[in-house]
């Protein structure tokens, strides 16, 4: 049986609706023996103008040397939870196929990689100013392993948490770079020149 920790922030959470997320997560048991933890984190925003309560469900999986994240949001819990079971289902056997890896810290194999040169040249972009002065919201995260990794296991790491992008230090010239998903279905990477 997963012990899983749950974080819930709406009003009428049932206990139907745990034992409904438990036996579903219960089918992954096979799937992650060695896990560390699972929380399954559930919110509710409410849209005053419909007022429809939309849930967001986060399912967050720390696996040796991995974190593993699902999410999505909809009207019904049960429907979430569904729509979640296949892609974590995914990014689990996807850790498991490259579990020697990340366990005995074999050499990652880069494959789809093709170094880009993307230079940004100052002289082409333009800023505009208005009377109001723009401030953005800039939310910040905060990573405590800074050790360096192969762009590969960059890749891993980013699809694993389901993110466009993953900002790592690259063990093969000590600075940092940044993996990102493009659009036609490749992998990039941004990289100081030199």
């Amino acid at each position: 049986m997963l012990n899983v920790n749950y974080q819930v922030r709406i009003n009428n959470f049932q206990d139907s609706t745990k034992e409904y997320i438990d036996e579903k997560l219960s089918k992954l048991n096979k799937l992650i023996k060695d896990y560390q933890s699972l929380s399954v984190k559930i919110d509710q925003e409410s849209n005053i103008k419909n007022s429809i309560t939309i849930y967001k469900i986060e399912i967050n999986l720390v696996m040796p040397n991995v974190f593993i994240k699902v999410a999505s949001k909809g009207e019904n819990l049960n429907q979430i939870i569904d729509s979640l079971i296949e892609p974590l289902t995914k990014k689990i056997k996807r850790y498991n196929s490259q579990k020697e890896r990340w366990s005995a810290h074999k050499e990652w194999k880069q494959e789809q990689l093709i170094e880009q040169d993307i230079i940004a040249s100052a002289s082409k972009i333009k800023h505009t100013t208005t009377e109001q002065e723009y401030t953005p919201e800039i939310k910040r995260k905060f990573y405590e392993n800074d050790r360096p990794m192969h762009p590969s296991e960059a890749i891993e790491r980013m699809e694993l948490l389901g993110h466009d992008s993953f900002l790592f230090k690259n063990i093969e010239n000590m600075k940092y770079g940044m993996i990102y998903r493009r659009s036609d279905g490749g992998y990039g990477l941004i990289q100081p020149q030199s």
